[in-house]
């Protein structure tokens, strides 16, 4: 289920940000089982349209008054709330900082602790290519190893994350692999989705050729 968030015109009379009118952003509803992190980047966009993330910070902008500080708040928070469920709803139903609500939720979801770390960088460097999938799944899931990581503040270089989903790869992606690396100094993570992207296109074409 998605959550659709309306986007109009500046919350404050003194709140003069500008913000975009009559967008639609589609938020999926969290339900406690979902993509934290993902769910988190997207209320973030929402917010941001809306001229509300900075509500986020502790402490209030200079140029803010206090009612209107209270104000954005109360509508930030519930934006973020709209976009839960209403099971997970329940425990913030009160709360009227987006600060102290965003922290709440990090700590009740994305468990910011170097167990939980450790046990995320153990699935990304032993993360490998489940046979029939495709290649937007794999690298999604990828993807979202890698985002939760730098959720919790781990750092990659580029190139490392590049070599560690063709690292994950079976035989049949060796001759792809050789033929990206053969000569290169460096390579990027996004040269890498984009061959393996085109690589199953043209073995999709090739498959349907044969079926003829």
């Amino acid at each position: 289920m998605e959550k659709t968030v309306g986007v109009g015109a500046s919350t404050s009379s003194m709140w003069t940000r500008p913000t975009i009118a009559n967008a639609r952003l589609a938020v999926e509803i969290f339900d406690g089982t979902g993509h934290f992190g993902m769910w988190q980047s997207e209320v973030l966009d929402a917010l941001f349209q809306q001229g509300l993330d900075i509500a986020i910070d502790e402490e209030k902008p200079d140029d803010v008054q206090e009612k209107d500080w209270k104000a954005i708040n109360r509508l930030a928070c519930g934006t973020i709330r709209s976009c839960l469920s209403r099971e997970q709803r329940y425990a913030f139903s009160k709360e009227t900082s987006a600060n102290k609500l965003w922290v709440a939720l990090e700590e009740k979801f994305l468990k910011k602790n170097s167990q939980n770390k450790l046990h995320l960088k153990k699935r990304l460097f032993r993360f490998t290519y489940v046979p029939s999938t495709t290649m937007n799944d794999h690298i999604t899931k990828f993807n979202q190893l890698v985002t939760d990581l730098l959720n919790m503040d781990e750092t990659f270089k580029d190139e490392d994350l590049a070599l560690m989903l063709l690292g994950s790869l079976p035989e049949e992606f060796e001759f792809l692999e050789t033929t990206l690396l053969h000569g290169r100094s460096d390579i990027s993570l996004s040269e890498v989705c984009a061959a393996l992207y085109s690589y199953e296109q043209r073995k999709i074409g090739q498959e349907r050729t044969q079926e003829f």
